[in-house]
């Protein structure tokens, strides 16, 4: 009789992972992954299994995966943990290159309320989908600033009606949260530290970026719009009410990447975009730049193997409105980038100005107000137009710009709410 109660009583925990909490009056069911050896089979199994309405939970504690964990064409799935420090996914087993939770095709998806730390890959891939949450999620590296962590920490892609709340990513060789080729995108109260890019907004359409912290990476918020990409002509992005702080972190990039061509001290970088307010924001002891408004262009005069081979590819950037923001910074030399530092060190020697320009208008400013790049009421922001088109030949004169465009509207997503 004992050893028929053992029996029982081990099936019953074999089958435990399933938790199959599911109670008709109670609410949906729910996968239970507890952390063990046999996790990465259990929550690969619940991807797989898992029907609209249902959820998979992570319980408290550390997870150890040697592979990627994928969830594809599901539409009204929740993936948990029980807390950001309860809920830990390591990664750092898995094969070169993997991520650690890749979605595709997903619909009113969300992930929340857990950590994925030291993916080889980007830590947490959503493409091709319609109304992605992240909420109170962490991708971090921990080996610090390394050329050999994962590209992306947060990376929507291809995606629409986004959401990116509460969340931190540190770490990232590239991006700590990358949004690229999205639209209706909000980010909001978020963390980006010691990564190449702190937040970056690429190829989007429609994004507000705000109340969100940037701090200790090689730039702190960067809007590109690059050429080669399927989605083209990024615009309508507004960055505000964010603290963008010491973003002055040697550019830890693998060679190749056009993040690598960021100087480490740079605030804010609007480049090739249109229709960008920058306004209500912190910008605090940047050593390069407080905001840059750059062409892609530009870029060539670091790299000249870079080119604009894309006839779709709009390289102007123009419709761009920097006011009310706080600029405060000590005195620094720029030291990352040997072109730009030299530039920037012969020019200014350890006060480079807060607001720089490269001086690539649209052809049509001159005529239509609408196309300006305007600059007003930032306090005592000091302003350079290092005017590349024309040889160099910086000025300081921020009259040109003295202009407004009216506010972009609220963005708005129908993403699942927490």
């Amino acid at each position: 009789m004992i050893a028929l109660r053992k029996a029982a009583f081990t099936g019953l925990a074999a089958l435990a992972w399933v938790a199959c909490k599911k109670d008709e009056d109670k609410g949906p069911k729910i996968y239970v992954i507890q952390p063990g050896e046999n996790a990465q089979t259990q929550a690969q199994e619940a991807m797989l299994d898992v029907k609209p309405g249902e959820i998979i939970e992570f319980a408290a504690g550390t997870f150890t995966f040697n592979n990627t964990l994928s969830l594809v064409k599901k539409e009204n799935v929740t993936v948990r943990g029980k807390g950001r420090d309860a809920t830990i996914l390591v990664f750092k087993d898995a094969a070169k290159g993997a991520e650690g939770i890749r979605g595709a095709e997903l619909k009113q998806f969300m992930i929340r309320d857990l950590t994925v730390r030291d993916p080889k890959g980007d830590g947490i891939k959503i493409k091709d989908s319609d109304g992605v949450t992240f909420f109170n999620v962490m991708v971090e590296w921990t080996t610090g600033a390394d050329s050999a962590n994962g590209a992306y920490g947060l990376y929507p892609v291809s995606c629409k009606n986004v959401m990116i709340d509460g969340c931190k990513a540190q770490g990232a060789s590239d991006a700590g949260i990358y949004v690229g080729q999205c639209s209706t995108v909000v980010v909001r109260n978020s963390e980006a530290r010691l990564n190449v890019a702190g937040i970056e907004i690429e190829n989007t359409v429609d994004a507000d970026v705000y109340n969100n912290l940037a701090v200790n990476n090689t730039g702190g918020i960067l809007i590109f719009d690059l050429p080669n990409l399927p989605v083209k002509n990024g615009a309508n992005v507004r960055i505000f009410r964010n603290e963008i702080r010491d973003n002055n972190t040697p550019n830890f990039a693998p060679a190749g990447n056009i993040v690598g061509q960021v100087p480490s001290g740079t605030g804010i970088m609007v480049m090739s975009m249109n229709d960008v307010e920058v306004f209500d924001n912190d910008v605090i002891d940047c050593a390069v730049m407080g905001t840059g408004v750059v062409n892609y262009q530009s870029l060539t005069l670091f790299d000249p193997g870079l080119n604009i081979n894309d006839p779709e590819y709009g390289k102007e950037t123009y419709a761009i409105h920097i006011h009310d923001n706080r600029y405060q910074r000590q005195k620094f030399m720029p030291l990352d980038k040997p072109f730009i530092s030299s530039l920037l060190k012969s020019s200014f020697g350890d006060s480079v100005p807060d607001i720089l320009f490269d001086g690539y208008l649209h052809p049509a400013a001159g005529a239509d107000a609408s196309k300006k790049v305007c600059i007003r009421n930032n306090g005592n922001a000091r302003f350079a137009n290092l005017n590349v088109p024309g040889g160099l030949a910086i000025s300081y004169d921020v009259s040109g710009h003295d202009c407004s465009h009216a506010a972009l509207p609220e963005v708005s997503t129908s993403a699942p709410r927490p």
